[in-house]
């Protein structure tokens, strides 16, 4: 059970970092449990080839009589695996895109990982992203860049200096994916977020964030729902735009976004208990 605690312990993080809690590990973390069940499949004499066949773009099978109880807990597990891997495909714009956000993976991940028959499902998913790329964030950058005039000599200079399919953001998504993947450790101290920051690609970062602050578990959703007591029986009449603001800037102030002036909360303190609020 070890793979399956260390998964459900890293994706139920609070993602600070840009790991260990973020929408981006959920692809590779479906594969490394899906390469572990049938490792385990294998290992009993039972092969997870047999009757197999792939169902949109994705690995299943369906396997010989269980010869022991852990196989067929292991079995079980690879069709709940299968399942779920199968319902990302339907959710090409969140995990493909996160995995691909991400520098480390990049395209590398999917030629890697998506081999076979599921090869052929690598340029629809691609294809998908690139027209959310182009209808939902580039049109943005092109509005900044058509205020700056560029003379016909301007892109004569671009040209010979080489420098001319760099300043395009028409094809910067593209040149993002096929670029050398980032090693790990370059953004892993300074967090992910930071390496959008600074990278040279500027205008994919909004796309970047949006993607990559998306929760890979409801973990920290629940643990939000159950850090709301300020609603006590005393405080029904709360209205959802109060509590939710509430929580937000206790959020803010425990990430140290945020601090609350000690005169300034002394004072809304002493309001409250005059009931001057």
């Amino acid at each position: 059970m070890k793979p399956y605690n260390a998964i459900t312990l890293r994706l139920e993080g609070y993602g600070t970092t840009g790991s260990h809690g973020v929408i981006w590990e959920a692809l590779p973390a479906l594969d490394y449990l899906l390469r572990k069940t049938e490792a385990f499949i294998r290992s009993q004499g039972v092969e997870p080839g047999a009757d197999e066949s792939v169902q949109r773009g994705r690995r299943t099978a369906t396997h010989t009589a269980p010869q022991n109880s852990l196989l067929i807990y292991y079995q079980n597990a690879w069709d709940v695996l299968i399942k779920y891997n199968n319902k990302t495909d339907e959710n090409h714009e969140i995990y493909a895109a996160a995995t691909l956000l991400n520098p480390t993976l990049r395209i590398g991940f999917f030629l890697d990982s998506w081999t076979g028959d599921a090869a052929d499902y690598i340029t629809p998913m691609l294809v998908r992203n690139e027209t959310i790329w182009r209808t939902q964030y580039m049109p943005n950058q092109l509005a900044v860049t058509a205020e700056i005039y560029r003379s016909d000599f301007d892109a004569f200079i671009d040209e010979i200096s080489g420098t001319s399919a760099q300043s395009t953001p028409e094809d910067a998504f593209l040149r993002y994916i096929s670029d050398t993947r980032t090693p790990r450790l370059d953004w892993e101290k300074e967090g992910l977020f930071r390496w959008w920051q600074s990278c040279q690609y500027s205008s994919l970062r909004q796309w970047a964030y949006d993607v990559l602050s998306v929760p890979a578990m409801s973990a920290e959703l629940e643990r939000v729902f159950s850090q709301a007591k300020t609603a006590t029986t005393g405080r029904y009449s709360l209205k959802a735009e109060t509590l939710e603001a509430e929580l937000c800037l206790k959020h803010w102030v425990n990430a140290g976004l945020y601090t609350i002036n000690s005169l300034a909360s002394d004072e809304y303190l002493s309001s409250q208990s005059e009931g001057t609020v």
